[in-house]
């Protein structure tokens, strides 16, 4: 699994819904993208908020922050946008594909007269939504090689087609692709933001960080400075270069924007919860195992018990929010995988406070893949002890238990 694999859910790559009448204009437009600066809707609303909605979650969706995208597709739905039809599928899409999405975008886009550019992003769009991601990145890929002023088919296969890095540290054939196509926009587009978070991204799971991605990283916090999700990819590519106090600064920075923003939503009355808002669990996820791995640990703990309060005032079971899921799987298992790679040997007590803290989130599942994960760590960490005490039968029966739960993952 990727780390940053959630800055490109799958439902973020359905951002192409709304992105329309782009190719025609930018054929002879010069390279100089402003920071913020997105497409123009040829399909537009004569409201101008809601059109302000409608770009801002394109943005948001680009950059990986799609439950604030979500609310401003909303937003733009209610207010009577003219490519509602459009908006509508959006919005379902953010939240996953369900059984006749495909049919009802079929339907709208035969209900709006579209540029034969816009009809070609919808065509790569069904083909994501048939599962083929592949094809419509190379699609996307295609129209950027005709079109070189296009940056966002560009941005967007570049996205489809990475696909991460080989054991032996070389990049695989899609993520080489992909990342020449990163490295043109930023290099012609050095003053979009989007441009520049690509060109970051493009090496989250690489087995060193390079400078230039690093300058990407923090031109795109500069461009956008109130966007949580830039100075969260910049603190964990600052973490994995090195500089642990600067990625800590910068992951505490993408919490507390995400924070801010989930407290202040000027949508209506709706109320966000935490376990509704990913990217800011993902910071402090982020942040928390930082602070351990510098043996901070009552700042880790403490970091880990505020998420645990925030995950209370939420009824019903955590994974029933996208980021409840990440709290169900990350935070309750994230003391014990520290154990397991911290080299001194985890003492009973820290085993047992370990295993303890999982239920600060409520009530453990009884079944399914995470108490089977819960377990299976649990199990490790304890035939490590009784290994180093040298107990070999017990720390082999430990073993075997573990290997039976990882069973249950499969």
């Amino acid at each position: 699994m990727r780390v940053l694999s959630s800055f490109v859910p799958h439902g973020t790559f359905l951002s192409l819904l709304l992105l329309t009448g782009f190719s025609t204009a930018s054929e002879d437009a010069a390279p100089t993208a402003r920071a913020g600066q997105v497409p123009v809707l040829v399909l537009a609303s004569d409201d101008d908020e809601a059109n302000a909605r409608v770009n801002a979650a394109m943005q948001d969706m680009l950059l990986g922050w799609d439950e604030h995208a979500r609310l401003q597709f909303r937003e733009a739905r209610s207010r009577g946008h003219a490519v509602s039809p459009l908006a509508i599928v959006g919005t379902m899409l953010t939240e996953g594909v369900e059984q006749g999405d495909v049919q009802r975008l079929e339907e709208a886009i035969e209900t709006v007269e579209m540029t034969p550019q816009e009809l070609d992003m919808m065509g790569s769009l069904l083909r994501l939504l048939r599962g083929e991601r592949q094809g419509a990145g190379e699609e996307l890929a295609t129209r950027a090689e005709e079109h070189r002023r296009d940056w966002l088919s560009a941005c967007w296969a570049a996205l489809l087609l990475h696909d991460g890095y080989l054991a032996n540290g070389c990049p695989d054939s899609g993520q080489q692709q992909a990342l020449e196509l990163a490295q043109r926009c930023y290099a012609t587009w050095p003053l979009n933001p989007h441009c520049c978070f690509m060109r970051a991204l493009m090496e989250e799971t690489a087995p060193a960080v390079s400078t230039e991605a690093l300058s990407a990283a923090c031109k795109t916090v500069e461009l956008l400075p109130e966007h949580p999700a830039p100075p969260l990819l910049l603190g964990h590519l600052m973490s994995r270069a090195g500089d642990s106090e600067a990625a800590l600064m910068y992951l505490a920075k993408a919490a507390g924007l995400a924070a801010r923003s989930r407290n202040n939503v000027p949508h209506g009355t709706i109320k966000i919860s935490l376990v509704d808002w990913p990217l800011e669990v993902r910071a402090r996820l982020y942040e928390a195992t930082l602070l351990a791995q510098l043996h901070r640990a009552g700042e880790c703990k403490a970091l880990l018990q505020e998420l645990a309060e925030g995950a209370k005032q939420v009824k019903g079971a955590l994974s029933q929010g996208a980021g409840g899921a990440l709290l169900d799987w990350e935070a309750r298992t994230l003391p014990l995988r520290l154990l397991m790679l911290r080299k001194e040997l985890p003492t009973d007590a820290e085993v047992s406070e370990a295993v303890r803290f999982s239920t600060d989130f409520g009530p453990m599942p009884m079944g399914g893949a995470l108490r089977a994960y819960h377990d299976c760590l649990r199990f490790c960490v304890v035939a490590r002890q009784r290994a180093a005490a040298g107990k070999s039968g017990q720390a082999q029966r430990c073993l075997a238990a573990a290997e039976e739960c990882l069973g249950q993952l499969e």
